[in-house]
């Protein structure tokens, strides 16, 4: 199974200042009401149930949030949230990527970032391999169209 070895999160609710996490092995995370544990898990929750779609999935399987700006608590609606997440490759992930024509070598690190702006709705998923921006694409308009 691939393994998820860091997180970043950037502008979304209590994470406003933003946040990058390595996880080395068992991962726990502790810290006091108001620190952002709930926030991290919903932005991964997000990032999850909206993988491959063109906008935010709002209302999904593993998270409902109602209005778009509950997603910026505090903030500006015109700076940008980012969510993204790395994962190490396995075997499996060898085979995924011989798949879809790419190799990719067991221990390489791919990693996927998506960022939007609530106040124009704009938009941008990053695809990295090993660090490097392999691929991007954005666009900007009103929701869903």
């Amino acid at each position: 199974m691939t393994r998820l070895v860091r997180a970043v999160v950037k502008g979304f609710k209590g994470l406003g200042r933003g946040l990058t996490i390595d996880f080395d092995g068992n991962t726990v995370i502790v810290g006091p009401s108001g620190s952002g544990k709930t926030s991290l898990m919903e932005a991964l929750a997000l990032l999850m149930q909206s993988r491959g779609e063109e906008w935010l999935v709002l209302e999904g399987n593993l998270l409902i949030i109602h209005e778009p700006e509950d997603l910026a608590y505090g903030l500006d609606p015109g700076e940008v949230i980012t969510i993204g997440v790395y994962y190490e490759v396995d075997e499996d992930g060898e085979k995924l990527g011989r798949s879809i024509g790419l190799e990719l070598s067991r221990g390489s690190i791919i990693g996927y970032h998506y960022s939007f702006r609530l106040r124009d709705y704009w938009v941008r998923q990053e695809l990295y391999l090993n660090n490097e921006l392999v691929a991007a694409v954005e666009k900007v308009g009103n929701e869903g169209s």
